[in-house]
């Protein structure tokens, strides 16, 4: 590389800003939550040769890198009061997205385990728990010295009790609107199990 491009490139490498938009955001969420001891660890195809994949890992990652980032910006988007509030804590909502997914994973281990089955790890899945993770967030409005993941994993287990992610009931669904549909059926759910107050919609302070 020639010189001065490669000052220039790390010179925005040193200065490179997570939480400066809320793409970059998401793109530095997706990186992160699929390295080595977070959720999505070896289920994320970051691009290149996907022969290299299949050699290390036995197949090809369910999830592409911009797949995971396009669904993180739900959560950026549904949570915006509590992204707001954490601006310069990028760390703390990468914590906070790590546990959620964390959970659905444990509360639905088939869907994780025999992916092609299941839309949790399609870009649906991804985005609408994005979404309600998003939304839940900005009604708890957590803080780093009194966070605790338990009440999320609540909801979560009532959504795994009560939504069916086989692959065929939303065949046919795509998008964000189909999103909203997911989004809105889980919200559904968790008011009649009496999660109402931390579901609600909220759009500022």
């Amino acid at each position: 590389m020639n010189r001065s491009l490669m000052l220039n490139f790390q010179s925005k490498q040193s200065t490179f800003d997570p939480a400066s938009s809320v793409v970059s955001l998401s793109t530095w969420l997706a990186n992160q939550l699929s390295e080595s001891g977070n959720v999505f660890h070896q289920l994320v195809n970051k691009g290149g040769s996907t022969r290299g994949y299949r050699l290390v890992y036995n197949g090809v990652p369910p999830i592409t890198l911009v797949g995971l980032s396009n669904a993180l910006q739900e959560f950026l988007s549904a949570g915006a009061v509590f992204r707001k509030a954490n601006e310069d804590r990028p760390d703390f909502l990468l914590t906070v997205l790590n546990d959620f997914y964390g959970y659905v994973r444990k509360a639905l281990p088939d869907t994780f385990e025999s992916y092609k089955d299941y839309i949790v790890l399609k870009g649906l899945g991804l985005a609408a728990f994005a979404r309600l993770a998003g939304t839940f967030y900005s009604n708890a409005m957590p803080e780093p010295s009194n966070y605790s993941p338990a009440v999320a994993n609540e909801l979560i287990q009532v959504v795994a009790e009560e939504i069916d992610f086989d692959r065929w009931k939303w065949s046919g669904f795509t998008g964000k609107a189909a999103t909203r549909v997911l989004h809105d059926e889980m919200v559904k759910k968790l008011r009649e199990r009496g999660f109402g107050e931390l579901v609600r919609h909220r759009v500022s302070y």
